[in-house]
């Protein structure tokens, strides 16, 4: 399974989601000007442009109507579980913060290359997979339930 984390949106540029998740990792770019890649001793990432008509299915579930904004974050190797956890929980409420700024935002929080674990469709409010507040998978190290008790709990249909 690999160990990365992506958050994708319809609804930012690369910029803002750049600048965002900087601030919030103490990340900085490998190029003063290029939003990406961004990295600091214990996360990478890197942030791109992504068309719709090449990923479609993200595309469709964004509402994106030409390309959206993804972002995708991996651990240093050297990262304890408790940092990575840590770490990940400024990644949820960047992207929590991201995405309750509008009800036209979209946008959803994706572990390991197929879990679905947060997710905002334009029009409508954030839900949370149980996987990501359950103690006994995802939130094992119990962080982020009290974070995301405020959203409703629900499977979401995953690709």
């Amino acid at each position: 399974m690999a160990t990365n984390y992506e958050f994708n949106t319809a609804s930012y540029s690369v910029e803002d989601v750049s600048d965002r998740f900087c601030a919030a990792l103490g990340l900085e770019r490998a190029k003063p000007l290029a939003p990406s890649p961004i990295s600091s001793a214990s996360w990478w990432a890197s942030v791109a442009r992504m068309n719709s008509n090449e990923f479609k299915d993200e595309g469709a579930r964004l509402g994106a109507s030409d390309a959206y904004t993804s972002i995708t974050f991996e651990p240093r190797k050297t990262l304890a579980w408790e940092q990575e956890t840590a770490g990940l929980l400024r990644i949820i409420e960047t992207a929590v913060g991201l995405l309750s700024a509008s009800p036209d935002t979209s946008g959803f929080l994706e572990f390991y290359d197929e879990i679905i674990v947060l997710e905002k469709r334009k029009g409508s409010g954030i839900v949370v997979d149980p996987r990501l507040v359950d103690p006994d998978d995802l939130d094992d190290q119990h962080v982020f339930r009290s974070a995301l008790q405020r959203f409703p709990v629900a499977p979401i249909e995953q690709f």
